[in-house]
């Protein structure tokens, strides 16, 4: 079963309840929590690079949510391991 660990922001006075509508909003768009096997590419929430971090195949998508202000979406460009992430 495909799992998606949504990561709280770092600090709550960033929160209001319109940013948490919207990290909650971007967080089910992203998240693929069908229980699919990752033989198709995922989506990922997180904080900070996964570059080393998330396993995941070519095609996934991986949203860094560090900065609440800047939010950061990344592709898995190539390969089937923890690298490759543009």
């Amino acid at each position: 079963m495909a799992t998606c660990a949504i990561a709280p922001l770092a600090s709550s006075a960033f929160w209001n309840l319109d940013d948490h509508a919207l990290h909650a909003a971007i967080a089910q768009l992203l998240c693929n929590i069908s229980g699919a096997a990752a033989v198709t590419p995922q989506n990922y929430v997180g904080n900070g690079n996964p570059n080393g971090v998330v396993t995941a195949i070519p095609g996934s998508l991986y949203m860094d949510v560090s900065n609440p202000l800047n939010p950061v979406l990344w592709m898995k460009g190539s390969g089937t391991g923890n690298t490759g992430w543009e």
